[in-house]
């Protein structure tokens, strides 16, 4: 049986490798919570331009891609007829 050495080559090769990969994050909990909030800010603020450009469209109708919006208040109840 000629794979000991094989196996120890691989044994240290991935030994090597999870000692090089980041284990924990470096940010403290105040940088974290500070870049969580920015990053709500910045969708926030991305959000109120998507509002904005939709309310700018104007009545609904086809959007691009030509589909009609679904309205289920639109909808009726199916007539029944009753045989008698």
């Amino acid at each position: 049986m000629a794979r000991g050495n094989q196996r120890e080559k691989a044994r240290e090769k991935n030994l090597k490798a999870q000692a090089s990969q980041k284990t924990k994050s470096t940010k403290t909990g105040s940088e974290m919570q500070r870049d969580k909030e920015a990053l709500a800010a910045l969708m926030r603020q991305k959000q109120e331009a998507a509002d904005a450009k939709k309310a700018a469209a104007g009545a609904p109708g086809r959007s691009k891609t030509g589909t009609i919006p679904f309205d289920p208040r639109q909808l009726q109840a199916p007539a029944t007829r009753h045989c008698g």
